[in-house]
């Protein structure tokens, strides 16, 4: 059947849609939702260390949330097997996504093992060379070349944002390449409102690393 359905299409947008489900748009919404009512809680505490451990235990709560956001779009995928909370001998992964048989039908895919890995960075601020030097150790030491970072917004390409853009491109080109996938919450939000397929966005993003342009982007809005 699935041999069948991949002769009958050569549409990449095609295929990954047929081989991804509905997201549960439901839960989808409960989590974001409570996501968003965390964000906007006003704080009671008066003093500099309570402040602080409200801070932290906000944002623990709103990184523990985002990373079930991820899961139910990762779910929706027949591809992935995706396992939540994954502590290795060095460090603890957000998500572990195994390939399963039908990613030979994603054409990028084909060369990535057997596995990838998801960081979720629920945060506002910009992202640092730091975080892209420790995603690039988490590819090494995981024996995979692509990890996909999800944030809460896109990076933009000024200031420290710029340097981390260019780390990134930079670590897809040395001789043990690793691509991290920065992918944001609007586009989780596609996926969940619009129906497109988080495989059709992570194949996207790939090629535009390692092709080294963003003209795949262009060219399909002018379509």
């Amino acid at each position: 059947m699935a041999l069948a359905f991949a002769k009958d299409n050569n549409d990449l947008a095609t295929v990954c849609r047929g081989l991804c489900k509905p997201i549960d748009t439901k839960r989808f919404n409960d989590i974001q939702a409570r996501i968003d009512r965390i964000v906007v809680a006003k704080r009671s505490a008066t003093s500099k260390k309570k402040r602080k451990l409200w801070n932290s235990q906000q944002n623990r709560l709103k990184g523990r949330l985002f990373e079930k956001l991820v899961g139910v779009v990762l779910d929706s995928c027949s591809v992935f097997d995706a396992h939540h909370s994954v502590q290795t001998s060095t460090n603890e992964l957000d998500w572990l996504v195994l390939l399963g048989p039908f990613h030979v039908f994603v054409p990028v895919m084909r060369t990535w093992g057997t596995h990838f890995i998801c960081e979720c960075k629920m945060t506002r601020t910009a992202l640092t060379t730091g975080w892209v030097t420790r995603l690039y150790a988490l590819t090494q030491t995981h024996n995979t070349r692509v990890a996909v970072l999800l944030t809460a917004k896109e990076a933009g390409n000024k200031g420290n944002n710029s340097r981390t853009i260019t780390a990134i491109r930079e670590y897809s080109l040395i001789p043990s390449p690793g691509f991290i996938l920065r992918i944001s919450l609007d586009e989780l939000i596609t996926c969940a409102v619009l129906g497109q397929s988080i495989l059709e966005i992570i194949s996207e993003k790939y090629m535009q690393l390692a092709l080294r342009t963003d003209r795949l982007r262009i060219l399909r809005e002018q379509v």
